[in-house]
């Protein structure tokens, strides 16, 4: 008995999984493209990171007690965090990175210039979603600074979904040794 790869779920057409795997597979990059979403890419970065260079400064400037020096430690530390995570360059999550940079305001709709319609419109698309969930009701909860954040549902602000800081807990049975 074969089972079906994407499960047992039938709609007209295929099940969503299906549609979804076939939407992935016929995303391609022309060689023109490429470049240009390196480029863009690339400016989103460097906008991001002038941005940080800023902010880093004005925090020493404004620093009075030596200790405060270790500000910009956390600062710096926090945010390269941040761009780690966001800054992936595999052309099977480009657009929504781009998205997320659109969305951010470190990449312009100018920069997209050049690309596929359908590429510009799934970008702006995805902007339009995570700017939503941004400014949902519950992204003005406070954040904690350490320890686990539940994910608490699709509504919860866009820091708790993409930026997780929960801890997984592996339980595992381990037999004793015969000495």
């Amino acid at each position: 008995m074969a089972f079906p790869r994407y499960g047992n779920l039938k709609q007209k057409g295929g099940s969503s999984m299906e549609s979804i795997a076939q939407y992935k597979r016929d995303e391609t990059w022309a060689p023109t493209e490429k470049k240009l979403a390196r480029i863009a890419f690339d400016k989103a970065f460097e906008r991001q990171c002038t941005a940080i260079t800023q902010e880093a400064r004005r925090i020493l400037e404004t620093t009075t007690a030596p200790s405060d020096i270790f500000r910009v430690q956390e600062y710096l530390t926090e945010q390269r965090k941040i761009v780690d995570g966001l800054y992936d360059y595999r052309y099977s999550r480009l657009l929504g990175v781009f998205g997320r940079l659109l969305s951010d305001g470190w990449l312009r709709e100018g920069d997209l210039h050049g690309l596929q319609p359908e590429k510009i419109a799934q970008i702006k698309h995805e902007a339009i979603f995570l700017l939503r969930v941004n400014f949902s009701p519950l992204s003005h909860f406070p954040q904690p600074k350490t320890g686990s954040i539940p994910i608490l549902s699709l509504t919860a602000s866009r820091n708790r979904c993409l930026q997780p800081r929960y801890f997984s807990v592996v339980c595992t049975k381990t037999w004793p040794n015969r000495n």
